[in-house]
């Protein structure tokens, strides 16, 4: 992430460094689980951060549309804190109804509050 003039946002150079090891891993017939590993801004104030979560996911979704089926995207790993299950639910339908507007067949992955508490499935 970098400090752009709405905010923070992905620098597109960290979106292509990534690009050469993703491209060998999915060449050694690997598949990619791409996560937003730590959002804490989001994890602490999920309304604050929401629009933000969702117009990076659009950029991520873009950069990678064309890119093999072998790439999954996990919207964010073990969310936490504030960002319960019921908070993130409605947040993970924005979120993948950004991207299957831009890459319709990718893979997405979500996990449920309480860092991806099995017991929160049923929320």
């Amino acid at each position: 992430m970098k400090q752009g003039a709405d905010g923070l946002e992905i620098d597109p150079a960290l979106l292509a460094d990534l690009e050469p090891v993703l491209r060998r891993a999915l060449e050694k017939k690997l598949h990619i689980l791409l996560d937003w590993h730590h959002f804490n801004d989001l994890t602490d104030n999920p309304s604050a951060n929401q629009a933000r979560f969702l117009a990076s996911w659009q950029v991520i979704a873009s950069h990678f549309k064309s890119w093999p089926p072998g790439l999954f995207l996990e919207l964010l790993n073990e969310p936490h804190g504030a960002l319960t299950t019921e908070v993130a639910n409605p947040i993970y339908a924005e979120a993948i109804a950004a991207i299957r507007k831009i890459d319709p067949q990718r893979i997405i992955l979500v996990s449920p509050g309480n860092w991806g508490d099995i017991r929160e499935l049923d929320k």
